[in-house]
């Protein structure tokens, strides 16, 4: 019995799985990734009624070398994000800004043993440097802590990634990572 259920599954994970999938990142490809990222580290509570627009993010990868099972892609990358806050706290109204531009070189790598028709999987890293802008309306001595609290600096972002292609030239996307900015961004892919 036990060899039938594993034959059966083997059979259903052949049929799901096109072992001869095309293979969709290949050396001297080029991707423009277009979307919005959600879910930040960075919080705000306590700081009012906030305003603002999910994170911003543009990044090309181009495909550079085939390295053992798999394509290496390198290029960059741009993300946006920005934050107001509104409050009032005895009769006076307090506002406040946050704006976060990360750019970045990012490297990824597409492996081809595990192909899925219409599917391209990777994962990488982006290595880059994060400038911080704060605006308050208050004072400077909570608007220098509050912009202590997130100051520019460089950093690293790991994050796994896919695919899924409706033509030969326009897919979306999706990249889950720990980025401070949208640990989960989705979006659209135009290769030319």
């Amino acid at each position: 019995m036990k060899k039938i259920i594993a034959a059966v599954v083997a059979l259903i994970s052949m049929s799901a799985f096109d072992l001869q999938a095309q293979q969709y990142f290949q050396p001297g490809d080029n991707y423009i990734n277009v979307g919005v990222g959600f879910a930040s580290s960075y919080s705000y509570s306590g700081y009012g009624t906030l305003t603002g627009l999910p994170t911003l993010a543009l990044s090309f990868d181009r495909g550079f070398k085939k390295i053992g099972p798999g394509v290496l892609g390198l290029g960059g990358g741009i993300q946006h994000r920005a934050r107001k806050s509104f409050r009032t706290v005895q009769g006076t109204e307090y506002k406040s800004s946050w704006v976060y531009t990360d750019f970045a070189v990012r490297g990824t790598y597409h492996p081809d043993f595990f192909e899925i028709d219409k599917i391209d999987w990777y994962g990488g890293v982006n290595v880059g440097f994060r400038v911080v802008t704060y605006k308050d309306a208050y004072g400077e001595s909570i608007g220098a802590y509050r912009k202590s609290a997130y100051p520019s600096r460089p950093f690293v972002n790991p994050f796994v990634g896919g695919r899924y292609f409706f033509t030969n030239s326009i897919s979306a996307y999706s990249e889950v990572g720990y980025d401070a900015l949208a640990f989960i961004k989705a979006g659209i892919s135009f290769k030319f």
